[in-house]
């Protein structure tokens, strides 16, 4: 008797697995990118508004 039986089954199992684990991968690496992104946007908003604030401040200060 051989050890093969019901192999193929096993084999495209398997194969689902990849594929699923694949797909997986790729939503996430897409969540990644768009999080990454975000923060890009998020950090260059607040660089400009403290900017923004420093020079405000300084020009009230050399009024005073």
């Amino acid at each position: 008797m051989g050890t093969t039986g019901g192999g193929s089954g096993a084999v495209a199992g398997m194969n689902s697995d990849l594929v699923q684990s694949q797909a997986d991968n790729a939503a996430l690496l897409k969540v990644q990118i768009a999080m990454q992104h975000e923060n890009q946007v998020f950090s260059s908003v607040s660089n400009v508004l403290k900017t923004r604030h420093d020079t405000v401040k300084n020009s009230i200060g050399n009024i005073r």
